[in-house]
Protein backbone atom coordinates (compact mmCIF):
# COMPACT_ATOMS: atom_id res chain seq x y z
CA UNK A 1 0.00 0.00 0.00
CA UNK A 2 1.54 3.20 -1.22
CA UNK A 3 0.64 5.18 2.03
CA UNK A 4 2.01 3.05 4.53
CA UNK A 5 5.22 3.32 2.64
CA UNK A 6 5.06 6.72 2.44
CA UNK A 7 4.43 6.99 6.13
CA UNK A 8 7.55 5.25 6.74
CA UNK A 9 9.83 6.91 4.72
CA UNK A 10 8.24 9.99 5.82
CA UNK A 11 8.54 9.24 9.34
CA UNK A 12 12.50 9.07 9.16
CA UNK A 13 12.07 13.06 8.81
CA UNK A 14 8.81 14.20 10.40
CA UNK A 15 9.59 11.67 13.33
CA UNK A 16 12.66 14.25 14.47
CA UNK A 17 9.98 17.30 15.21
CA UNK A 18 6.60 18.16 17.69
CA UNK A 19 4.24 18.16 14.54
CA UNK A 20 0.52 18.68 14.78
CA UNK A 21 -2.05 18.62 11.88
CA UNK A 22 0.07 16.89 9.46
CA UNK A 23 -1.38 17.00 6.15
CA UNK A 24 -1.41 13.74 3.58
CA UNK A 25 -3.15 14.82 0.38
CA UNK A 26 -2.67 13.27 -3.50
CA UNK A 27 -0.77 15.03 -6.03
CA UNK A 28 -2.17 16.14 -9.05
CA UNK A 29 0.43 13.57 -10.55
CA UNK A 30 -0.83 11.26 -8.22
CA UNK A 31 1.77 10.65 -5.95
CA UNK A 32 1.57 10.64 -1.72
CA UNK A 33 2.36 13.99 -0.35
CA UNK A 34 2.73 14.88 3.32
CA UNK A 35 3.25 18.21 5.07
CA UNK A 36 3.32 20.49 8.49
CA UNK A 37 5.17 22.61 9.94
CA UNK A 38 6.13 23.46 13.73
CA UNK A 39 4.32 25.71 15.78
CA UNK A 40 6.69 28.15 15.42
CA UNK A 41 6.39 28.28 11.72
CA UNK A 42 10.41 27.90 11.65
CA UNK A 43 10.27 24.20 10.13
CA UNK A 44 8.60 23.50 7.09
CA UNK A 45 8.78 19.75 5.98
CA UNK A 46 7.13 18.21 2.63
CA UNK A 47 7.51 14.51 1.55
CA UNK A 48 6.55 13.36 -2.02
CA UNK A 49 6.45 9.29 -2.05
CA UNK A 50 6.24 7.83 -5.62
CA UNK A 51 5.52 4.27 -6.76
CA UNK A 52 5.86 3.92 -10.52
CA UNK A 53 3.42 0.92 -10.71
CA UNK A 54 0.81 2.42 -8.58
CA UNK A 55 -1.41 5.52 -8.26
CA UNK A 56 -2.45 7.20 -4.84
CA UNK A 57 -5.64 8.56 -5.40
CA UNK A 58 -6.66 8.91 -1.29
CA UNK A 59 -8.71 11.44 -0.32
CA UNK A 60 -6.93 14.01 1.83
CA UNK A 61 -6.85 14.04 5.74
CA UNK A 62 -4.40 14.75 8.31
CA UNK A 63 -2.64 13.55 11.11
CA UNK A 64 -3.83 14.95 14.46
CA UNK A 65 0.07 14.50 15.96
CA UNK A 66 2.83 12.81 14.03
CA UNK A 67 4.70 11.70 17.13
CA UNK A 68 1.55 8.87 17.51
CA UNK A 69 2.30 7.43 13.69
CA UNK A 70 6.06 7.47 14.64
CA UNK A 71 5.22 5.62 18.15
CA UNK A 72 3.15 2.97 16.17
CA UNK A 73 5.32 2.39 13.39
CA UNK A 74 7.84 1.66 16.49
CA UNK A 75 5.53 -0.56 17.86
CA UNK A 76 5.67 -2.39 14.62
CA UNK A 77 9.07 -2.96 13.96
CA UNK A 78 8.51 -5.27 10.93
CA UNK A 79 7.52 -2.79 8.26
CA UNK A 80 6.66 -6.24 5.84
CA UNK A 81 4.30 -7.33 8.41
CA UNK A 82 2.52 -4.46 9.55
CA UNK A 83 -0.82 -3.45 7.29
CA UNK A 84 -2.49 -0.16 7.11
CA UNK A 85 -6.41 -0.02 6.39
CA UNK A 86 -7.91 2.93 5.59
CA UNK A 87 -12.02 3.26 6.41
CA UNK A 88 -13.54 6.25 4.75
CA UNK A 89 -16.64 8.56 5.52
CA UNK A 90 -19.83 8.73 3.28
CA UNK A 91 -17.89 11.47 1.28
CA UNK A 92 -15.01 8.68 0.69
CA UNK A 93 -12.39 11.35 2.92
CA UNK A 94 -10.52 9.29 5.18
CA UNK A 95 -12.02 9.17 9.06
CA UNK A 96 -9.95 6.52 10.96
CA UNK A 97 -6.71 4.27 10.20
CA UNK A 98 -6.57 0.70 11.20
CA UNK A 99 -2.56 -0.48 12.00
CA UNK A 100 -2.48 -4.00 12.24
CA UNK A 101 1.02 -6.38 13.32
CA UNK A 102 1.25 -9.79 14.33
CA UNK A 103 -1.49 -10.24 16.87
CA UNK A 104 -2.15 -6.51 17.56
CA UNK A 105 -4.23 -3.71 15.92
CA UNK A 106 -4.10 -0.07 16.68
CA UNK A 107 -7.20 2.17 15.65
CA UNK A 108 -6.01 5.48 15.26
CA UNK A 109 -8.71 8.22 14.76
CA UNK A 110 -7.76 10.60 11.87
CA UNK A 111 -8.62 14.54 11.11
CA UNK A 112 -11.58 13.78 8.75
CA UNK A 113 -11.56 16.67 5.92
CA UNK A 114 -15.34 16.64 5.81
CA UNK A 115 -15.39 17.41 9.55
CA UNK A 116 -12.34 20.03 8.84
CA UNK A 117 -14.13 21.89 5.87
CA UNK A 118 -17.01 22.52 8.01
CA UNK A 119 -15.15 24.36 10.60
CA UNK A 120 -13.63 27.45 9.65
CA UNK A 121 -10.96 28.35 12.25
CA UNK A 122 -9.71 24.11 11.79
CA UNK A 123 -9.51 24.68 7.93
CA UNK A 124 -7.96 27.95 8.16
CA UNK A 125 -4.74 25.62 10.47
CA UNK A 126 -5.36 23.09 8.13
CA UNK A 127 -4.76 25.27 5.10
CA UNK A 128 -1.43 26.33 6.67
CA UNK A 129 -0.25 22.74 6.87
CA UNK A 130 -1.12 21.84 3.39
CA UNK A 131 1.27 22.68 0.79
CA UNK A 132 3.86 21.23 -1.21
CA UNK A 133 7.76 22.51 -1.64
CA UNK A 134 9.19 20.72 -4.63
CA UNK A 135 10.44 23.26 -6.42
CA UNK A 136 12.22 24.66 -3.22
CA UNK A 137 13.82 21.23 -3.41
CA UNK A 138 15.15 21.54 -7.23
CA UNK A 139 17.25 24.81 -5.88
CA UNK A 140 19.30 22.62 -3.96
CA UNK A 141 22.47 21.79 -4.91
CA UNK A 142 25.56 21.78 -2.49
CA UNK A 143 26.65 19.33 0.34
CA UNK A 144 27.44 20.11 3.35
CA UNK A 145 30.03 17.90 5.33
CA UNK A 146 28.86 16.10 8.53
CA UNK A 147 32.10 17.11 10.39
CA UNK A 148 30.48 21.26 9.61
CA UNK A 149 27.69 20.23 11.45
CA UNK A 150 29.24 18.42 14.19
CA UNK A 151 31.27 21.51 14.87
CA UNK A 152 28.28 23.63 15.04
CA UNK A 153 27.20 21.49 17.83
CA UNK A 154 30.06 21.99 19.37
CA UNK A 155 30.84 25.40 19.32
CA UNK A 156 27.19 26.17 20.33
CA UNK A 157 27.39 23.88 23.95
CA UNK A 158 30.84 25.61 24.30
CA UNK A 159 29.87 29.41 23.83
CA UNK A 160 25.84 28.53 25.13
CA UNK A 161 24.75 29.92 21.69
CA UNK A 162 21.66 28.99 20.42
CA UNK A 163 21.17 30.25 17.14
CA UNK A 164 23.36 31.20 14.33
CA UNK A 165 24.04 34.11 11.42
CA UNK A 166 25.32 33.47 7.85
CA UNK A 167 28.07 36.11 6.92
CA UNK A 168 31.17 36.90 5.23
CA UNK A 169 34.81 36.99 6.46
CA UNK A 170 38.17 37.42 3.90
CA UNK A 171 35.96 36.20 0.93
CA UNK A 172 34.59 33.18 1.98
CA UNK A 173 30.70 32.49 3.36
CA UNK A 174 31.05 31.22 7.45
CA UNK A 175 28.36 30.81 10.07
CA UNK A 176 28.83 33.06 13.01
CA UNK A 177 28.12 32.32 16.83
CA UNK A 178 27.83 35.18 19.13
CA UNK A 179 28.87 38.58 18.21
CA UNK A 180 31.78 39.37 16.58
CA UNK A 181 31.38 43.01 17.22
CA UNK A 182 31.50 42.94 21.03
CA UNK A 183 33.91 41.24 23.49
CA UNK A 184 32.24 38.33 24.34
CA UNK A 185 33.65 34.75 23.24
CA UNK A 186 32.31 34.10 20.12
CA UNK A 187 33.37 31.73 16.48
CA UNK A 188 32.63 30.95 12.90
CA UNK A 189 32.34 28.22 10.90
CA UNK A 190 33.61 28.48 7.62
CA UNK A 191 31.28 27.10 4.97
CA UNK A 192 32.47 25.01 2.18
CA UNK A 193 32.67 25.97 -1.86
CA UNK A 194 32.96 29.40 -3.30
CA UNK A 195 31.30 32.44 -2.13
CA UNK A 196 27.67 32.51 -2.28
CA UNK A 197 26.04 35.53 -4.42
CA UNK A 198 23.64 36.33 -1.28
CA UNK A 199 23.59 39.51 0.40
CA UNK A 200 23.36 37.97 3.96
CA UNK A 201 21.28 39.54 7.13
CA UNK A 202 23.07 40.59 10.41
CA UNK A 203 19.61 40.36 12.08
CA UNK A 204 18.75 36.91 10.85
CA UNK A 205 19.79 33.75 12.75
CA UNK A 206 18.74 30.18 12.43
CA UNK A 207 18.06 27.63 15.00
CA UNK A 208 20.87 25.76 15.41
CA UNK A 209 19.10 22.79 16.75
CA UNK A 210 16.57 22.85 14.45
CA UNK A 211 19.44 23.02 11.50
CA UNK A 212 21.31 19.91 12.94
CA UNK A 213 18.06 17.82 13.41
CA UNK A 214 16.64 19.01 9.61
CA UNK A 215 20.10 17.80 8.72
CA UNK A 216 20.34 14.35 10.71
CA UNK A 217 16.32 13.59 9.96
CA UNK A 218 17.55 13.87 6.18
CA UNK A 219 20.24 11.21 6.44
CA UNK A 220 23.59 13.08 7.43
CA UNK A 221 25.36 12.25 4.10
CA UNK A 222 26.22 13.12 1.11
CA UNK A 223 22.97 12.71 -0.47
CA UNK A 224 21.54 15.97 1.59
CA UNK A 225 21.41 18.85 -0.35
CA UNK A 226 21.48 22.34 0.82
CA UNK A 227 20.67 25.82 -0.43
CA UNK A 228 21.47 28.93 1.90
CA UNK A 229 19.73 31.74 1.09
CA UNK A 230 19.26 35.19 3.20
CA UNK A 231 16.15 34.58 4.87
CA UNK A 232 16.22 30.31 5.04
CA UNK A 233 17.93 26.87 4.64
CA UNK A 234 16.41 24.78 2.00
CA UNK A 235 17.47 20.53 2.92
CA UNK A 236 16.24 18.16 0.63
CA UNK A 237 16.97 14.21 0.01
CA UNK A 238 16.04 12.57 -2.93
CA UNK A 239 15.92 8.62 -2.90
CA UNK A 240 14.14 5.56 -2.49
CA UNK A 241 11.53 6.76 -4.04
CA UNK A 242 10.75 9.47 -1.74
CA UNK A 243 12.06 13.38 -2.04
CA UNK A 244 11.93 14.38 1.35
CA UNK A 245 12.14 18.30 1.93
CA UNK A 246 13.11 21.09 5.12
CA UNK A 247 13.59 24.26 4.89
CA UNK A 248 14.45 26.32 8.41
CA UNK A 249 13.16 29.88 8.00
CA UNK A 250 15.28 32.33 9.93
CA UNK A 251 14.52 35.00 12.25
CA UNK A 252 15.32 38.34 13.37
CA UNK A 253 16.74 38.06 16.99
Amino acid sequence: MILKDALISSDELFGKFELEGVVCYPSDNKTCCISGKTEDDLVYLFSEYKDNEVEYDTKEFAVRKWNQIHHILNICNSTDSLDLRIETDSYNYPRIAYFSYENIQITHYLQNYTFISNQPDLLTLYKQKRFELRKAGEITTETIPLETVKMLGRFSTLLNEKYFRIGKSNGMDCLYLGDMEQSIDCAKVFLENESRDVEWRKETYFSIDYFNQLYRALGANENVKVRFLANKIIMSNNSNNCNKIGVLSGKNV
